[in-house]
C-alpha cells in the first residue's frame, strides 16, 4: 500500500483534480485507490493544520476525523492505495514549510505505512507571479515587486523529499507537456504503476473554477484597498467581506466586457524570470522540468510612476477609464446593498 500525496502549489489545477477525485471516489476505489474525505469535503483539508501559520482550535478534531475516515477506508479496502490531495500545505502564505512541520505531516501519514509517493505541478515563474498577485489583491492592497518575488518551488519540494526520504514526481503545469494534453490523464500517468485508472470512467465534467481577474479589476481592488496614512482606524475586512468585494468587481468587469486575460509588461516578466532563475535551473537539473515557449507579455510602455494611481499600472496594461467606471458602478451597487441590509 502506497500513500500518494499530491501537495498542489496554488494555481496548478489542484481544485479541478480534487473535485474529479471526489466525484469519482467509487470508481477509483474499484481500481484500487481510495480517496478519503471528511463529510462533503472534496480534499484532505485537515492536513493543513499540520503546517498552518495560525493554529486553529478545531485542528485536533478535524485531524482525528480524517484519520478515522482513512482507517475505515483502509479496513474496507485492504491493499488499496491512499490518494490525498491538498493545496494549503504547499502555500507559503498560510503555511510554515520546514523540516519540523513537514516532519509532523510525515508522522501523521506514516500511520498507514512508509511508502509515500509525492506528486506536484509547478508553473513558469512569470505566470505564477501574475496569479499570486491577483490572489494577493483579493485580500489586501499592494504588490510584491517583481524582483523580490520568489517561487520557492525547489526548496519546498526538497523539504518534502528530505522528510519522506523519497524523490518527488515534479511535472510542469503546461498543457503542451501533459499526457494527451490533459491534466487528469497526466496525473493518472504518474501512478499508472500502482493503479491502472481509466480516466474516461472518472467524472471529469466538473465546473472548472476560473477566479482570474481582468487588469481593470486588479486596479480597482488595489485602489480601493489603499487608505490615507492618517486614518486612525483602517478597515480590516473579514474573509467573507473580501470574497464579496472581489467577486462583485469581477461581475462588473464581465458585464462591461472587460474580460481579456492580463499580460505582464515585458520588463516585469523579465524581472520575475531573472529573480527566479536559480529555481528554474534547479527544477531542470534535478527533475528535468523545463517550460515551453516564452510567457506571453506586453510590449506596451507603462505610464510613468508619477502619474500612476496604482502599482497595478506598472505591472499590466489596463484601461484606466474603464477601471474608474467600474468604481462608480461598484459604489452605486454597494450603497444600494447597504440600504437594503440596514
Amino acid at each position: 500500500m502506497t500513500t500518494i500525496l499530491h501537495f498542489g502549489f496554488p494555481k496548478t489545477g489542484t481544485t479541478y483534480l480534487q473535485q474529479v477525485f471526489r466525484r469519482s471516489a467509487e470508481t477509483l476505489q474499484g481500481a484500487g485507490v481510495i480517496y478519503p474525505a471528511v463529510g462533503k469535503d472534496f480534499k484532505a483539508r485537515p492536513l493543513k493544520h499540520l503546517t498552518a501559520k495560525r493554529p486553529q482550535p478545531q485542528a485536533g478534531e478535524e485531524l482525528d476525523a480524517l484519520r478515522s475516515v482513512i482507517d475505515a477506508d483502509v479496513a474496507q479496502n485492504p491493499g488499496a492505495h491512499i490518494l490525498l490531495s491538498v493545496e494549503e500545505i504547499a502555500a507559503t502564505v498560510m503555511s510554515h514549510i520546514n523540516a519540523t512541520t513537514i516532519g509532523s505531516l510525515r508522522d501523521y501519514l506514516y500511520r498507514w505505512g512508509e511508502e509515500v509517493r509525492l506528486i506536484v505541478y509547478v508553473r513558469r515563474p512569470e505566470d505564477f507571479y501574475l496569479s499570486m498577485m491577483q490572489e494577493k489583491l483579493k485580500r489586501s492592497g499592494g504588490l510584491v515587486a517583481p524582483e523580490n518575488f520568489r517561487t520557492d518551488f525547489a526548496r519546498i519540494i526538497r523539504t518534502y523529499e528530505e522528510a519522506f526520504n523519497t524523490r518527488a514526481i515534479v511535472r510542469p503545469f503546461e498543457p503542451q507537456q501533459w499526457r494527451e494534453g490533459d491534466l487528469l490523464v497526466d496525473f493518472l500517468d504518474q501512478i499508472r504503476d500502482l493503479a491502472d485508472v481509466d480516466h474516461t470512467a472518472l467524472s471529469s465534467e466538473v465546473k472548472r473554477s476560473n477566479e482570474s481577474l481582468s487588469a481593470e479589476s486588479m486596479f480597482v481592488l488595489d485602489l480601493l484597498r489603499r487608505f490615507p496614512e492618517n486614518m486612525n482606524d483602517v478597515p480590516d475586512y473579514s474573509f467573507a467581506a473580501s470574497e464579496r468585494f472581489w467577486r462583485a468587481l469581477r461581475t462588473i468587469s464581465e458585464e462591461a466586457g472587460y474580460t481579456s486575460k492580463p499580460k505582464l509588461f515585458r520588463h516585469v516578466a523579465e524581472a520575475v524570470a531573472a529573480a527566479n532563475l536559480y529555481d528554474t535551473e534547479e527544477l531542470y537539473n534535478r527533475y528535468g522540468v523545463s517550460f515551453g515557449n516564452q510567457s506571453k507579455s506586453s510590449d506596451d510602455v507603462p505610464p510613468s510612476e508619477g502619474v500612476r494611481l496604482s502599482e497595478v499600472e506598472g505591472l499590466v496594461p489596463l484601461n484606466r477609464d474603464h477601471a474608474l467606471r467600474m468604481i462608480s458602478v461598484f459604489c452605486a451597487r454597494e450603497n444600494a446593498y447597504r440600504v437594503k441590509n440596514t
